[in-house]
C-alpha cells in the first residue's frame, strides 16, 4: 500500500502542513516552519536538472521537511539510483524551446539514460516528465 500511497502522502501531508499554519507561519523561514513540523519518514529522490532554480525551489521545500532528500541529472538517472528511495519526483524545467520571437519550436524533454516500464518505486510525475512515462505507458500521469 505504501507504494502506491507514497506520492500522494507526500503531497496531502505537506499541503496539510502549509495549510495549518497561521499568518506568523508564513512569515517564517523555511526551516523555522520545518522546524516546527515533524519530518515526513520518507526518503526522497528528486529527479530533475540539478543546477536548475526549480531543483533549488524543491530541495528549499523538501529537505527540510523529509528524512532524505537527494538530486540525480534527468538524463543520467537509471532505476537504480532509485534504490533506498520512497517516492521519486520527475521533473524537469520547461521543456518548450522557443526561437528568438518566443514562438514555440519544439519540446526538449530530458531522456533518462534507463527507465523501463517495470520501473517500481513510487512517482510523481511534474511537468514535461509526463512525455517520458506516458511513452512508457506507465500510470503516472499529467500534473
Amino acid at each position: 500500500m505504501l507504494r502506491i500511497a507514497a506520492p500522494l502522502i507526500v503531497s496531502s501531508l505537506l499541503v496539510a502542513q502549509d495549510a495549518g499554519s497561521d499568518a506568523t507561519d508564513r512569515r517564517a523561514t523555511d526551516q523555522e516552519t520545518a522546524d516546527r513540523h515533524a519530518k515526513l519518514d520518507l526518503d526522497v529522490l528528486y529527479v530533475g536538472a540539478p543546477e536548475h532554480p526549480r531543483t533549488t525551489a524543491w530541495r528549499d521545500f523538501l529537505a527540510p521537511r523529509t528524512a532524505g532528500f537527494r538530486v540525480v541529472d534527468a538524463e543520467s538517472f537509471a532505476e537504480a539510483d532509485a534504490a533506498g528511495a520512497d517516492v521519486v519526483v520527475l521533473d524537469c524545467p520547461d521543456p518548450i524551446v522557443r526561437d528568438e520571437n518566443g514562438r514555440p519550436t519544439r519540446i526538449a524533454v530530458p531522456q533518462p539514460k534507463q527507465l523501463t516500464a517495470s520501473f517500481a518505486t513510487p512517482t510523481v510525475v511534474v511537468g514535461g516528465m509526463a512525455l517520458v512515462t506516458d511513452r512508457l505507458q506507465l500510470k503516472p500521469d499529467w500534473l
